[in-house]
């Protein structure tokens, strides 16, 4: 008798970015699929620069509009929408901005990180934020590495929350303005200033009015992400870490049930060894390209490539993560040139991640020609708002990284891109065909659903009982579907209802992306 090893839920999909559930593959490949560009939602508008995002909108059910918080000019303003294409920035009248309260900008401390929970317990704080402060302090360094805090004897007038009276709360993102001091002492050689960085807990009742809550922030550097995972009930944030990784900046994950009470910030993505051959590659090939914009610092003795941002959101029963990784091409002054792109992992478990699609761009630059914002950096979303039977990316795209003399002024906005639902990696088959075996699972409902696209071939699925036995053949599947019911033309999953089984799906000339099951109709 054999046993499940996986369990699969009624209506939950399973998707095929990973092995996990899978017994076998012959004759099969996993293909990472691009989500199809849309362009700019939110533009910078009158003498505006940047518009800058890092949420997914939100839907508030009450007005019947999308909600997306975006940063403007070091503010935080609202955007509003129906359709999702179409924004509008409503004049909230609660904070002034340049001389005016016709604005859309929010009151009080809110980050571009917001989450809705409609179903909070406390109507108080149905809407949830991250903001970022910070401190600058006075750093000493023997080796103008490992900086230390000099002895600052104003730091006991400094606020209750300052970072000198509770570093934990704090991460020191980055030291600049170095200097070298010969005649000093030895291990205060070197001066600079450094940031040092958290990331306080706010929450609002509409969305407009915000508080900070009392209670210790999560320390990041000067990026981070948010979302919600409705089913476990768990806030997701992660956060930039400077110094954590053996490759640059890195990526820490913090995690709270009433986002009150946080989880130590734990290491869980960077840079590895393989990242850094193939990012000589990377810049080569973009350099090599005419119709991409060009970094102007091209300095091969300083690449490197780390972390930048990633978001995280549960996406049916697995994780997906969009790191944006920055392809480091020279120094500049006190920062650095390069360019981003998004790629595509998923986890199990929030901590081990699986690298997708051999580390190729999930999301990668547009053209020159295009007229598009995402040239140089791309900033992922916090999550996927799912339409139908789409997902719809909200990024931000931005033009240069250093900014060429002939310069647009307008350089930063909230783009959009679209992907077919489930469709982040398909299983496909060739000419000759191939197969997949799940492992084996106790299958909760008899009827059998598919997201496939057998447009020039066809899909049959067979259904196996505990001794390998054929139970049940579905007739041949076809065409471009979304949502394929599988007929059985012989047999059927009643017996695998009760004992476990396996599903085989031998696949010729078509690819896979889902299989689900769904209550009986």
């Amino acid at each position: 008798m054999i046993r499940a090893v996986f369990h699969v839920e009624s209506g939950e999909r399973q998707l095929f970015l990973d092995d996990y559930g899978i017994e076998e593959i012959r004759d099969l490949r996993r293909t990472l699929h691009q989500p199809e560009k849309k362009g700019a939602v939110i533009e910078p508008e009158g003498d505006e620069r940047s518009i800058q995002i890092r949420s997914a909108p939100s839907w508030d059910p009450e007005a019947r509009r999308y909600k997306l918080w975006f940063m403007c000019e070091g503010n935080i303003g609202l955007a509003q929408s129906v359709d999702g294409l179409n924004w509008e920035r409503p004049a909230l009248r609660v904070r002034e901005h340049k001389g005016s309260l016709d604005n859309c900008m929010v009151a009080g401390p809110c980050g571009e990180h917001v989450v809705f929970d409609p179903t909070a317990s406390d109507a108080s704080q149905r809407y949830k934020s991250l903001k970022l402060r910070g401190s600058s302090e006075r750093m000493v360094s023997p080796i103008a590495d490992h900086w230390r805090l000099i002895h600052n004897p104003w730091r006991l007038v400094y606020p209750r929350n300052h970072v000198l009276n509770d570093p934990r709360q704090y991460q020191l993102s980055w030291v600049i303005n170095v200097c070298e001091r010969p005649d000093d002492p030895a291990d205060e050689r070197f001066e600079g200033v450094g940031r040092f960085q958290t990331q306080d807990i706010c929450v609002s009742a509409d969305g407009i009015h915000w508080r900070v809550l009392d209670n210790p922030g999560l320390p990041s550097g000067d990026e981070a992400n948010l979302s919600y995972d409705q089913k476990e009930g768990i806030y997701i944030a992660t956060l930039k870490q400077g110094e954590m990784g053996p490759y640059g900046r890195s990526i820490s994950l913090s995690t709270s049930r009433d986002f009150i009470r946080w989880s130590n910030p734990v290491l869980v993505f960077h840079a590895d060894a393989d990242d850094q051959a193939l990012n000589h590659e990377i810049i080569a090939a973009r350099y090599d390209d005419p119709t991409l914009i060009h970094p102007p610092h091209n300095v091969p003795a300083e690449y490197f490539v780390d972390v930048y941002n990633m978001g995280v959101f549960r996406y049916e029963g697995v994780y997906i993560g969009l790191p944006a990784f920055f392809h480091h091409t020279g120094d500049r002054n006190e920062n650095s040139d390069g360019f981003h792109q998004v790629q595509l992992t998923c986890s199990r478990d929030l901590r081990s991640w699986t690298r997708l699609g051999g580390r190729e761009a999930f999301i990668g630059p547009s053209s020159i020609e295009s007229g598009a914002y995402d040239l140089s950096g791309i900033m992922p979303p916090s999550s996927a708002i799912r339409r139908e039977d789409e997902l719809w990316f909200y990024y931000t795209g931005t033009k240069y990284r250093t900014s060429p003399e002939d310069a647009d002024w307008k350089r930063t906005a909230a783009c959009l891109a679209v992907l077919r639902r489930d469709g982040f990696m398909s299983l496909d088959g060739g000419p000759d065909g191939g197969s997949l075996l799940t492992e084996p699972f106790l299958m909760p409902t008899t009827w059998l659903c598919m997201n496939l696209d057998a447009g020039d071939g066809s899909i049959e699925v067979q259904a196996l009982d505990e001794s390998g036995d054929v139970v049940a053949e579905s007739e041949s599947l076809t065409g471009d579907g979304l949502r394929s019911t599988v007929k059985w033309k012989r047999g059927d999953l009643i017996p695998l209802t009760r004992s476990p089984g396996r599903l085989r799906f031998n696949v010729i000339d078509a690819s896979i992306y889902s299989y689900w099951f769904e209550e009986d109709n």
